[in-house]
């Protein structure tokens, strides 16, 4: 018993890893492509891959999960108590659902092969069901990566963007300032904004930026 249960968690944590790293991988390649960023200079390691899948799948799967319970929660509680109750209250009713039972499954006995058969059509179904599901959420997540990127870039043709973004990087042995977008393992990006162009930079040289500071540390410095 524990060895079965120990495979089916493996299986479950191989699934949902995969999960993570195939959504975040969706959302990433969204984002990098309106930006037009080089997915291979902004090539990401495997924790940073899991690490923000989880962090864009953790809101939606929430929801889910949250309209999963109280659908189950309405049919226990609301919806399955009253269809009771309403065919108690009437025997005719009793007849109507036992004549439509019979209309969709019939009322013969079913031989052990065709129990089979319909446990494999049930099978099918869910994992095709599973399937559909699972190549939506991978266009949910490029798009909501192009969304994040087209928001980001609204921000900086607005020049609406916090000055803390504005990094001063090395860039061929100068220093620029520039308009911090993000890094991957070895390489970060960022956008020199009078000339329109994206700079590649090591991410073992480093940046600076200036730190706001909360306008009540301010204070308390002030005093």
């Amino acid at each position: 018993m524990s060895r079965k249960m120990g495979v089916d968690s493996a299986i479950f944590l191989a699934a949902f890893t995969a999960l993570l790293y195939t959504w975040s991988t969706a959302y990433y390649h969204g984002y990098i492509g309106v930006l037009n960023l080089n997915a291979d200079m902004m090539e990401r390691n495997f924790h940073q891959i899991i690490y923000d899948g989880f962090l864009i799948s953790f809101a939606p799967v929430l929801v889910i999960l949250i309209i999963s319970a109280m659908c189950l929660w309405a049919y226990s509680h609301a919806v399955l108590p009253s269809y009771t109750d309403w065919l108690k209250s009437s025997v005719g009713r009793k007849r109507k659902v036992v004549r439509v039972r019979r209309l969709f499954f019939g009322c013969r006995g079913e031989t052990v092969l065709e129990l089979r058969a319909k446990s494999s059509t049930v099978k099918a179904a869910l994992f095709a069901f599973a399937g559909i599901f699972y190549i939506v959420s991978l266009g949910f997540f490029d798009r909501e990566g192009k969304v994040r990127a087209e928001e980001f870039l609204s921000v900086i043709a607005s020049e609406d963007h916090h000055y803390s973004r504005v990094i001063n990087a090395q860039v061929g042995g100068e220093i620029k300032k520039l308009i911090f977008i993000r890094c991957g393992v070895r390489n970060c990006a960022g956008l020199e904004k009078n000339e329109g162009v994206i700079y590649y930079f090591d991410s073992s040289s480093g940046y600076s930026f200036t730190y706001a500071l909360p306008k009540e540390v301010e204070v308390a410095a002030a005093d």
